[in-house]
């Protein structure tokens, strides 16, 4: 039977900006027959929020359709008008002209430059010794007085920094590029050396050709981001160079084996200097990335005054939002920190930690909302900052800020006190004395949102590590947030990695943990290894976990983010087992759970809001064996899916119940309907698990039968996972929506590595 369409399926991958150096009403927008029901739907989730004794949690799976202003001064994606009419009709923008916003994907940063002098040689020996050893300062200091004494070198003056360095620093990351570069520009290079295949979903077997043509093609293409094109040749030239004009598999076989070189792993493995040739060691060579931040720190020549005068910011407005679904969201936190308020204009927090560089994502989160109608104030924290406030060091946040934002990161940030002054010296004021204006601050809120990104990084900036590394040292700041929300004067929002953050606290005397990263094959064959620190998304093998929690504004169960079109059900459901928890929740891209706050009879309601779905692993009486060898299995999940307008309850005792909305029709069983079979049910960029249980409602199948066979690097073993009817199960369908409850889940390994669908 063919398989329905994914549900609002888009591929989810890399941010469109990139970073180079040198109480407001929806509009109403024209609705389908889909528009429609996604209307209704919306409508009842309202009323039920309406009805709810205020709201605790807005927890989004992440992919907001954004109107922003780097996507074009003139039809941009998601807006209602150009952005001229824009800034001067939403009052978000007042003040704010043409010529101090930025209307393209990159963000110029100044160019630095470094001067070697005795004074600036003095400051590096002045350093605190966390932040450098004697020894490694009595090093430095020899190499840089050799520097001075050198006539044979350029005079120490407003170097740049290969210069400085005196080696040949990085200059082409193919890494960098692959994991942080435009997505039009990666897929221009993919489909260039691949045969015009289509990167967000290469089939195994495609071949890519490291020809003159083909990389001829790409030097002479048009970049979004104009200085990856001679990077990305560079990288390709390389590899031409090192293996020949070979064509190269993508990534894997026709078989599903990857293969040893392949085009992609190679790609992401050069890193190149200038000249086309390795980078060399030079005086930053040996140094911990805390140490390489405060010599930079302490040379580079200061700018901040022409800087704060030239800084643009980036904008985005939900007033001219076109997209329904993400206006309900912000619209849905934004009134219910109204609500907090006692109906006046809400104070909402941001916080931004999770990006690599939490300076970059401060004007489009804070413009959002500040458009939705609230009065929004930038929390300047991240995991540098939580550094400095706990050494007391905040003269030196600059440097702490640089170390965090480079600790496995895709991308460099050096100096970003001297491209966001502004910004800095905020984090300079939420430092000082303790954080009192910090604690302060905090006290006044109604409502906080934590953006999108690495929910370890958020996690660090409100939480230390012991000595054993368990990060067990809850932060001032965290409490003050508890504390209010606790007493139900703070709304908790986020997407993304401000979805999967809240997660924490106990249920049932379980720790609730939070869920990291890795993907559900990974985490299913392999198992989880427990978190510590920021990762690189799509590194490692196998699924991360923060056994203690996130920062612990929902203890129901474990939350996911992105969830159907990145087929993460596998990796849930083995979370919230093997954490001995009742309930995990994966919430869809541009959607939310809205989580009531319990009321006098102990009973907390919750409802969806939005384009898609959040799916309720319900783990209660299910069976789990195997461990981590590839033999893991589980019988019995029961599966709740819902979509705008559904309610969910869960009472005093513990216990959930689903009742869902009259807006879809109930889909009933067919006697003799054939079992839906599908493969690569966990692929990420598909939504084929969402589509095989979509397709089982509209043709009234008993089962659906999906595996993991067709998918590169799910083959050993491969993994089945059956849907079956019970007992209670009801499925509802109407146009694109799908909802259903008590669908049950087995999962296991292939017997012999042969997938064989189970007899109706």
């Amino acid at each position: 039977m063919p398989l329905s369409p994914p549900l609002h399926a888009t591929p989810a991958r890399r941010c469109k900006r990139t970073l180079v150096a040198g109480a407001a009403a929806a509009l109403s927008v024209t609705a389908g027959a889909a528009g429609d029901v996604l209307l209704e739907g919306s409508t009842v989730a309202k009323q039920i929020m309406a009805d709810m004794p205020g709201i605790a949690n807005v927890v989004i799976g992440g992919g907001l359709k954004n109107c922003s202003s780097f996507n074009g001064a003139t039809n941009g994606a998601n807006c209602a008008k150009d952005w001229a009419d824009i800034l001067a009709q939403d009052p978000a923008f007042a003040g704010l002209t043409m010529s101090k916003v930025v209307f393209d994907p990159t963000y110029t940063l100044p160019t630095f430059t470094y001067t070697i002098n005795a004074k600036r040689i003095a400051t590096l020996n002045a350093l605190p010794s966390h932040l450098m050893s004697a020894a490694t300062k009595a090093v430095l200091t020899g190499k840089l007085n050799a520097r001075l004494a050198d006539a044979g070198k350029p005079a120490p003056v407003a170097l740049s920094f290969a210069d400085f360095d005196g080696g040949k620093p990085l200059y082409a990351d193919g890494l960098a590029f692959w994991s942080n570069g435009n997505h039009a520009d990666w897929l221009f290079v993919v489909g260039s050396m691949c045969g015009g295949v289509n990167g967000d979903a290469v089939p195994n077997g495609t071949l890519c050709t490291l020809s003159d043509a083909n990389i001829d093609a790409v030097a002479a293409g048009s970049f979004v981001v104009a200085a990856d094109r001679e990077k990305v040749t560079l990288v390709l030239r390389y590899m031409q160079q090192q293996l020949g004009p070979v064509s190269l598999v993508y990534r894997r076989s026709l078989a599903g084996a990857e293969l040893s070189p392949n085009f992609r792993a190679y790609f992401r493995t050069v890193k190149l200097a200038a000249d086309g040739t390795p980078p060399t060691v030079g005086i930053t060579g040996g140094l911990t990335t805390t140490e390489v931040a405060a010599l930079r720190h302490t040379f580079v020549d200061r700018k901040l005054a022409a800087t704060a005068a030239s800084r643009k910011v980036e904008t985005r407005s939900v007033m001219f939002n076109t997209d329904p679904s993400s206006v309900d969201l912000y619209n849905a936190f934004v009134g219910a920190a109204t609500k907090v308020a006692g109906g006046q204009r809400p104070t909402i927090g941001i916080v931004t930690a999770s990006a690599e560089n939490p300076f970059f994502d401060r004007d489009i989160n804070y413009y959002a909302l500040k458009s939705a109608g609230a009065n929004v104030v930038w929390l300047p924290v991240d995991g540098g900052l939580r550094r400095a406030i706990d050494a007391a060091d905040c003269f030196n946040a600059p440097i702490y800020y640089t170390s965090y934002a480079n600790t496995a990161a895709a991308g460099s940030h050096y100096h970003m006190d001297q491209a966001f002054p502004d910004l800095a010296d905020q984090q300079q004021v939420f430092c000082a004395n303790g954080a009192a204006r910090f604690n302060t601050t905090l006290q006044q809120l109604h409502g906080i949102w934590f953006s999108g990104g690495d929910q370890a990084r958020h996690l660090e900036s409100f939480v230390t590590r012991d000595a054993g590394g368990a990060y067990s040292k809850v932060s001032a700041q965290l409490q003050v947030l508890r504390n209010r929300f606790n007493a139900g004067q703070l709304v908790v929002a986020g997407a993304s990695a401000g979805d999967a953050v809240q997660a924490g606290g106990q249920w049932k005397g379980k720790t609730v943990p939070m869920i990291a990263g890795g993907d559900s094959w990974q985490a299913l064959a392999n198992g989880f290894v427990d978190g510590s620190g920021p990762t690189i998304e799509g590194t490692g093998s196998n699924g991360i976990r923060y056994p203690g929690g996130g920062l612990g504004f929902f203890s129901y169960g474990a939350l996911d983010s992105h969830f159907s079109i990145r087929a993460r059900e596998g990796r849930l459901v083995r979370l919230v087992k093997e954490s001995g928890l009742d309930y995990g929740f994966g919430v869809d891209e541009n959607t939310g759970l809205v989580v009531g706050r319990t009321g006098a009879d102990g009973r907390t309601t919750m409802t969806v809001l939005g384009a898609g779905g959040v799916l309720v692993i319900d783990a209660r009486g299910s069976i789990a064996s195997g461990a981590i060898n590839g033999n893991y299995q589980v019988q019995g999940i029961r599966l709740h899916y819902l979509s705008a307008g559904d309610r969910l309850d869960i009472d005093a005792n513990g216990s959930l119940s689903v009742a869902l909305s009259i807006v879809a029709p109930a889909v009933p069983v067919v006697p003799g309907a054939a079992v839906v079979r599908v493969k690569r049910v966990q692929e990420s960029g598909t939504g084929n698990f969402v589509s095989m249980a979509r397709t089982m409602a509209l043709s009234g199948a008993a089962t659906a039968y999906g595996t993991t066979e067709g998918t590169g690097g799910q083959s050993a073993p491969y993994y089945g996972f059956t849907l079956r009817r019970g007992s209670g199960t009801e499925f509802r369908v109407r146009d694109d929506r799908l909802s259903y409850t008590n669908v049950l889940l087995d999962v296991a390994p292939c017997p012999g590595n042969v997938c064989t669908a189970p007899v109706q």
